[in-house]
């Protein structure tokens, strides 16, 4: 008895002081009962289904909401590790290049004026072609005077003089591996890898190596749905799906997810952004990479679940409704 008048004290004023107290002494909720016994028949059963339909419809919102958050947040993670994913790679990939061109740049056939000297045309073209020739990535690898006259190439075509682009004028004034913005030729696109070749014993510039890498070479470098776009919103590797998105983002240089409708096609993707880490030796590269799923993908789990638990919910309001 002392515990119970301790909890009259302490609760005198709380409902639950109604739940606490005796069977005997609970008022409220014989007034509840007796008030609903009061309804007829019918008002009773009209009662007990607005309850019926009621809960399950609060409950299916709530859970669908957690659930559909739920999925969202698991769907933005995976993606973002995808993209870094995708992110590293372009970065491991442009690297390798790096460290290729400075490799072709310092070949002593070309930067040693004794050991050019010493052989003859045809002498260094097959030289240079047996020297360059584990480079795969390339289409084509050029070796250009100072004014822009051919010296050498991997690749017997037609090669402009390139001393009025802006990529070989920077060549020409850099000391390290240059990469040109995205170039449209007649069949493909293309990106330049370029590096001033320096006299090994004046260090003057007396040449400038050209390695021309198609942007295809992207594609399948990672197994994702992806596209790479430069400083100036150009594609250096676009996805159909992804060509019109990028506007979406207002600042490129952060990691990013948003849900975005094309809306000439009405399709809509979930689509996310993370800009490259920046090269030391590549100067403005400044690119970033943007993934993209179908916006379906990130509800589909929360979808299901809902739609076996509205199921569920059915189900047993249905046997509650026959009992009653």
């Amino acid at each position: 008895m002392k515990t119970q008048s301790a909890q009259r004290l302490m609760f005198s004023n709380s409902p639950l002081n109604e739940v606490n107290l005796p069977l005997g002494q609970s008022v409220s909720s014989n007034r509840l009962v007796s008030r609903f016994r009061r309804f007829s028949f019918r008002s009773q059963v009209a009662a007990i289904a607005l309850l019926l339909g009621t809960v399950p419809t609060l409950a299916v919102g709530a859970i669908s909401y957690h659930l559909l958050d739920r999925s969202i947040r698991n769907s933005t993670e995976t993606q973002q590790v995808t993209a870094k994913l995708a992110s590293h790679s372009v970065q491991s990939y442009l690297n390798q290049r790096y460290s290729e061109l400075q490799a072709i740049a310092a070949l002593p056939i070309l930067n040693d004026s004794r050991v050019w000297s010493s052989l003859s045309q045809e002498d260094r073209a097959v030289t240079f072609n047996r020297s360059t020739q584990p480079y795969k990535a390339y289409s084509n690898i050029v070796v250009f005077e100072p004014n822009g006259a051919v010296l050498l190439q991997t690749k017997p075509e037609f090669t402009r003089n390139p001393i009025k682009e802006s990529y070989f004028q920077a060549a020409l004034k850099a000391d390290g591996v240059s990469l040109s913005d995205p170039i449209a030729l007649e069949d493909q696109s293309v990106l330049y890898f370029t590096a001033p070749i320096k006299d090994a014993n004046t260090g003057k510039t007396i040449a400038i190596v050209r390695a021309t890498l198609p942007t295809e070479n992207f594609v399948n470098l990672f197994p994702a749905n992806y596209s790479i776009v430069d400083r100036a919103n150009r594609f250096v590797v676009a996805s159909d799906q992804t060509r019109s998105a990028i506007s979406t983002f207002s600042d490129p240089n952060v990691l990013e997810s948003q849900f975005w409708t094309n809306q000439q096609t009405q399709q809509r993707l979930f689509i996310t952004q993370i800009p490259i880490k920046s090269i030391e030796q590549i100067s403005d590269l400044d690119w970033r990479v943007v993934v993209s799923s179908m916006a379906d993908e990130v509800s589909e789990p929360s979808r299901l679940w809902l739609l076996l638990l509205s199921s569920g919910i059915a189900i047993a309001s249905g046997i509650l409704a026959i009992v009653l």
